[in-house]
C-alpha cells in the first residue's frame, strides 16, 4: 500500500508541473498568447512602415510635396506673397 501511494503522489506532482510549474501548459498558453499580440502589432508596425515609405518617396520624387508640407507644417509662404490672418 504505501508504494501504490508513492505512485500515485509522484504522478500528482508530475502532473501539476506539468500544467502549473515554470514550462507547464499554463506558461505554454499565455506565451501563445502574447506571441498571436506581438505578431498583431508587428503586422500594424509592417503597414505604417509601409505608408511612411511611400511618403517618403514621393517627397523625395516631387518637389511640390516637399512645398506642400512646407506650407501645412511650417507655415512657410513664397517671398511675393501675403499672408491674410482671420480672427473671429
Amino acid at each position: 500500500m504505501p508504494v501504490l501511494l508513492l505512485i500515485w503522489s509522484l504522478t500528482f506532482a508530475v502532473a501539476a508541473d506539468w500544467v502549473a510549474g515554470d514550462g507547464g501548459v499554463i506558461s505554454y498558453l499565455q506565451l501563445k498568447q502574447e506571441v498571436a499580440k506581438l505578431e498583431t502589432q508587428q503586422r500594424a508596425l509592417r503597414a505604417g512602415n509601409a505608408f511612411l515609405m511611400a511618403d517618403i518617396k514621393e517627397i523625395q520624387e516631387s518637389p511640390w510635396r516637399v512645398e506642400e508640407i512646407a506650407r501645412r507644417d511650417l507655415g512657410m509662404v513664397r517671398p511675393d506673397e501675403v499672408v491674410h490672418v482671420f480672427s473671429e
